[in-house]
C-alpha cells in the first residue's frame, strides 16, 4: 500500500479525506477494504525529538512540530469512524529507527522545525542559513547518546490504527 503525506495546512479531516480517497474510489469493488495508518506518538515520548526540539526552540521560540498531530490515538478512531470505518483498533508499536553513515539527519530535521517555526519566517535567507548551522552544531550532544558507529539510532513510538471499511 502506498503511503500518502497530507500536504502542509491540511486539516487532520482534509488529510484523512485524501488518504481514504483510493479506498472509497475502489469500495464497489472492494467492500470489505481494511485500513492501515502509523502515526507518530507524541515527542514528550520521543526523547531523542524532544531533545532536538529544544535546541532549535532556544533559536526560534515554540514550534508546534506538526509531525505529531495525531500523536494520541483517540482522535485517530474517532476520525476513522466517522468515516465511515467500523471495528477500528489501535496499539503503540515501538521500533528502534538505525540512519546509516552519510545520512544527513540532524540537517534534515533542523530543517523539517525551522519550516514550522512562524519566527523562521521572517528571517532572511542568510540569517536562516546562519541559524540552522547553529541549531545543528547545538544539536551535536543531543546526538551523542543515540550514536552507533557512525550512525544513528533512537526509539520511535507509533500508533498503528486499523480499521474496516
Amino acid at each position: 500500500m502506498p503511503s500518502l503525506i497530507a500536504p502542509c495546512g491540511s486539516s487532520k479531516r482534509e488529510a484523512l479525506t485524501l488518504i481514504l480517497r483510493p479506498l472509497r474510489l475502489c469500495e464497489p469493488d472492494c467492500p470489505k477494504a481494511e485500513l492501515a495508518i502509523a502515526t507518530w506518538r507524541p515527542d514528550d515520548e520521543i526523547p531523542f525529538f524532544r531533545e532536538l526540539r529544544r535546541v532549535t526552540e532556544r533559536h526560534l521560540g515554540a514550534i508546534a512540530d506538526q509531525r505529531y498531530s495525531f500523536g494520541e490515538a483517540a482522535p485517530l478512531e474517532a476520525l476513522l469512524r466517522d468515516a465511515g470505518f467500523h471495528e477500528v483498533r489501535s496499539r503503540i508499536v515501538l521500533r528502534t529507527i538505525h540512519f546509516g553513515e552519510g545520512v544527513p539527519f540532524p540537517h534534515l530535521n533542523t530543517m523539517a522545525l525551522v519550516g514550522m517555526s512562524s519566527l523562521a519566517k521572517e528571517l532572511s535567507d542568510q540569517e536562516s542559513k546562519r541559524v540552522v548551522e547553529a541549531i545543528v552544531s547545538e544539536s551535536a550532544p543531543v546526538l551523542q547518546p543515540y550514536t552507533i558507529g557512525s550512525g544513528l539510532a533512537f526509539e520511535l513510538g507509533t500508533n498503528l490504527a486499523t480499521a474496516k471499511g
